[in-house]
């Protein structure tokens, strides 16, 4: 009788932890999200570790690898969302899903993003020192060397500094991760 109640109890004690763990996103896995080219003015790249391939307008780019604009060159791209994306020329960006978020990875240069309404999911551009918390709005961000700079066309942003508190901005707004961005 004894081990029927510590089974029981043991099966409780499981089922309650698998909840939690559920509930706190133990089980989402972090994929490549899904990228749409719509144009490409010049050239753009997908980049692996091997080789840098071209990439045309209407091709999907869905493995998470990061794709890289060339010099001269600008592209735009949908994500899964109906989220655009504007690639400046030598930016490079990768996407990533998480259960319903994604997360647009600006590793260098600059974009305009046009965030679709998100419903329970939520649209971030992350760069070495901010992750951007964007929804239904138009933004801009550059990163590179010396820090990162957000600019608010429509909408609002929450700006995540690393180490700093939250920054909101709304429309004509701006902030830098760095007092040596000009």
């Amino acid at each position: 009788p004894d081990l029927g109640w510590g089974l029981a109890a043991a099966a409780a004690v499981l089922i309650a932890l698998v909840g939690v763990a559920v509930r706190t996103d133990v089980f989402r896995f972090e994929t490549g999200g899904l990228l749409k080219v719509e144009t490409v003015e010049g050239t753009l790249f997908r980049v692996s570790d091997l080789l840098t391939t071209p990439v045309a307008a209407d091709e999907d780019v869905s493995d998470g690898r990061p794709v890289r604009t060339a010099k001269d060159s600008g592209a735009t791209l949908r994500l899964e969302d109906g989220s655009r994306v504007e690639m400046n020329e030598r930016s490079e960006i990768r996407v990533t899903r998480r259960g319903r978020d994604q997360t647009i990875h600006l590793l260098r240069g600059d974009v305009i993003v046009e965030a679709a309404p998100q419903g329970s999911g939520h649209l971030y551009v992350q760069t070495a020192d901010c992750k951007v918390a964007v929804r239904g709005t138009v933004c801009a961000v550059s990163t590179g060397l010396k820090g990162s700079r957000v600019s608010v066309l429509e909408g609002e942003v929450r700006v995540d500094r690393r180490g700093q508190d939250t920054e909101v901005l709304r429309p004509g707004e701006q902030t830098t991760t760095s007092p040596a961005i000009d």
